[in-house]
């Protein structure tokens, strides 16, 4: 068809690649990064409009949260969010910690108050925490007990109605524990007080840089969710529509 006129091909391939960075820049563009008036230097696929992998709130003090709840760091795998200690916080108030894309790890313990029944501790992976909580009690007779939910390993994210079972008759979230170091080897457990770790994914099937290892995420027997990083000697984000990966 174009025999004879390769500039009119050149042209046409020229146009052609300039559409493909126009599609890759514009899809960037549509993820708003910015909160108040700082931009967030947040990892794809995060920011604060609908046009991002994962949306976050954006609070009225500029500052990222999940929900009502601040955000304090992004991993390639895990949003670190603070849950500060609050007597009379609503029980469904947890739910916001649960969305389409993450939700809280089994390396959690969930504080609830004003239980009928105290919790006997909290099962994290490869430790037992015993706690006493009536120091944390939010009545100054210790009537209003303190009851601690775990998922143990029954899965590798702690599963919302359980939780929100009515059997467990708790009226209040009050904070949570996280687990930051398990390698005990080393020394004594970490543990992060008022603190929740929730681990993320993307929805479908894997879309990953040619460079990057596709690691399958199934929260709560959901089959489809997975999260890309970078082989060795690569450094980026790892995912096709975000940076992908270039030699580190």
């Amino acid at each position: 068809m174009f025999r004879g006129d390769p500039i009119l091909v050149l042209l046409l391939l020229t146009f052609y690649f300039a559409l493909i960075k126009a599609h890759n820049s514009s899809s960037h563009s549509l993820c708003n990064k910015t909160c108040g008036s700082d931009r967030q230097n947040f990892p794809y696929p995060f920011g604060f409009s609908d046009g991002c992998g994962i949306k976050l709130n954006c609070s009225a003090a500029g500052k990222a949260s999940v929900g009502q709840f601040p955000v304090e760091t992004v991993t390639a795998d895990s949003i670190s969010v603070k849950i500060e200690r609050k007597c009379n916080r609503p029980l469904k108030t947890v739910a916001q910690l649960f969305g389409l894309n993450y939700a809280p790890t089994n390396r959690n313990a969930i504080l609830l108050e004003n239980c009928t029944e105290a919790g006997p501790g909290c099962e994290i992976p490869s430790i037992l925490v015993q706690t006493h909580f009536s120091s944390l009690s939010c009545s100054s007779d210790n009537s209003s007990t303190i009851s601690c939910y775990s998922e143990g390993n029954k899965s590798d994210f702690i599963d919302l109605k359980r939780l929100m079972d009515k059997e467990k008759k708790c009226d209040y979230l009050l904070s949570s524990i996280s687990v930051e170091s398990l390698n005990t080897s080393e020394g004594p457990v970490s543990l992060a007080v008022e603190v929740v770790e929730l681990g993320w994914w993307l929805e479908g099937q894997c879309q990953c840089d040619v460079n990057a290892n596709c690691t399958l995420v199934s929260p709560n027997g959901k089959p489809n969710g997975y999260r890309c990083i970078c082989k060795e000697g690569f450094e980026g984000d790892g995912y096709e529509a975000g940076f992908g990966c270039r030699k580190g």
